[in-house]
Parts: structure tokens; sequence; C-alpha cells
């Protein structure tokens, strides 16, 4: 698929919505052959990207913010900041290997000291019961810089996977706090890092440093737009390249419909449903 023209995401609804808006911004973002700037329409601004927050735009977060590992095709779990892991004692006890060589966006290295505070600022919280791995957590163990060990009171129904959502899972520069722990800014190992934000856009640049692939665009601008009818005449105009999916700025079919090209013309925009 083609960024270079305008692009129509047609949104989903329900948890597919959620995962497909995610997938929308991370994955596209890596798509072949393009660069310079990639400009999204969303309904309203991020909000506050603490991936310990339930307020922020989702897909948002997703930019910045990297699990331990990764729900992959088919229900697959992969690595991610972890590259290994292993469950023992009938569930109730998970070893962790963790990723060498990743640091965070201010240069803090990610290691067990800064999985170790990220974990601890949620799990065994009552506000967090909502998540098994939270409801049940025991202890932590940091056996050394690249190892930790997580104890559960019982076994923890899909762990795995809960590890891989976007809040509060999660990590968080421990340098993006205050002295009262309070969240100051957002700051991520993820392949996108924030160079400003207010209420009219959220502007991102590739992080340099990431540990993976770099995203095929340098800059990415999340721009708000919250009627949808302006979201349309901007993607028409050509102020945006991207809009759609359900949890980042939706459209209705109708909406959708007047993005279709007259017939007898050479289609400028392209429309897909396959996200």
């Amino acid at each position: 698929m083609s960024l270079k023209r305008r692009t129509f995401l047609q949104g989903a609804s329900g948890a597919l919505g959620l995962v497909m808006a995610q997938i929308a911004l991370s994955k596209l973002a890596y798509a072949q052959g393009a660069s310079g700037i990639l400009r999204v329409a969303i309904a309203k601004p991020a909000g506050n990207l603490d991936p310990q927050s339930h307020y922020a735009i989702w897909a948002i977060q997703d930019l910045m913010f990297e699990p331990l590992v990764k729900y992959g095709r088919g229900g697959q779990i992969e690595p991610c900041l972890a590259t290994d892991w292993k469950i023992e004692d009938g569930g109730k006890t998970l070893h962790l290997t963790l990723r060498q060589g990743v640091t965070f966006q201010d240069g803090t290295v990610f290691d067990a000291a800064a999985c170790k505070w990220n974990l601890e600022r949620w799990m065994g919280l009552d506000q967090f019961s909502w998540m098994n791995c939270s409801k049940h957590f025991q202890s932590l163990e940091v056996v050394d810089d690249y190892h930790i060990t997580l104890h559960f009171k019982e076994p923890v129904l899909a762990l795995m996977q809960e590890l891989s959502y976007t809040r509060p899972p999660r990590f968080l520069s421990p340098k993006s706090v205050g002295a009262g722990g309070k969240f100051k800014e957002p700051v991520g190992t993820g392949p996108w890092r924030q160079i400003s934000a207010d209420d009219t856009q959220s502007v991102f640049e590739h992080y340099d440093g990431y540990w993976g692939d770099k995203p095929s665009y340098e800059r990415l601008e999340a721009k708000v737009i919250p009627d949808p009818r302006s979201r349309v005449a901007a993607l028409r105009s050509g102020e945006i390249d991207l809009v759609g999916g359900f949890w980042i700025a939706p459209l209705t079919p109708e909406e959708a419909k007047q993005l279709r090209p007259p017939a007898s013309t050479s289609p400028s925009i392209r429309a897909t449903s396959r996200w």
C-alpha cells in the first residue's frame, strides 16, 4: 500500500478496532520507499501519555512505548524488550531475559533496574487489579542486570498476553517522573520520540538510537481535527495523508464515500478496508 497517496483507513469496531488502530500508525510508518513527513488526523489531543494512565490515545502511546513481549500474527507471543522467558512452578513463576543494548529516548539504559521500577508502578496495585498479573502479583526479584523473576500467588491466566498490552505494561524512562513520582514527559524505548505537543497537534521524529528497525518516515505529525467532515476535507486538500481507525479519528461509511474518486477519472485517493 502506497502512503505517498492520500489514504483512508476504514474504521473497525470493538476489540478489532482497537488492535487495528494501533497497527495503523506503528506499522504504516514503515511503508516501503516512504520518506519525509507522515501527517495523520486524530480526533482529539493525544492526552496524558503516561503508560500507567488511561486517558491517552492508545495508538499514540504505541509509537513511543514498548512492552516486554508483543502480540504477534496468529496470536503468537513474540519478543520485544524481553528476548526470552520461562514459566515455572505451575504458572506462578516467570523468568525473563531482557534485551541488551536498549536505551530510552533520553539515553537512560533499559536494564533490570529500569524494568523493576516500571513494573512496581502498577503490579499489585488495586487500580490495576483488573489484570490477572497485577491481581495475583506477589514479588519481584532482580537476578542480574538483564534477568528478572516475577512471582505470583497463583497461576496467571493469559499472563504473556497481558504483558503485551499497551497500558499499563509499557516501559517509561525512570527520569520521566518528578521527585514525587508524578509523570512529567513521555520518554520510552520505542522508535518515535515526541518533540512537541499541544491542543492542535503532537509531533514526533524517529529515535536515532532505537534498537530495532527505524521508521521509513523521518517525522510524524498527529493533527487534531475533531470534526469528521473537516477530516475528509483535509484529506482531500492534501493537508493530511491519513485518516481513520475507530480509536484514532473515525469516519462514518457516508463520510468515507465522499473520498471515492469519480469513476471517469484516475483515482488520486485510495480507499482500503484491509485495516
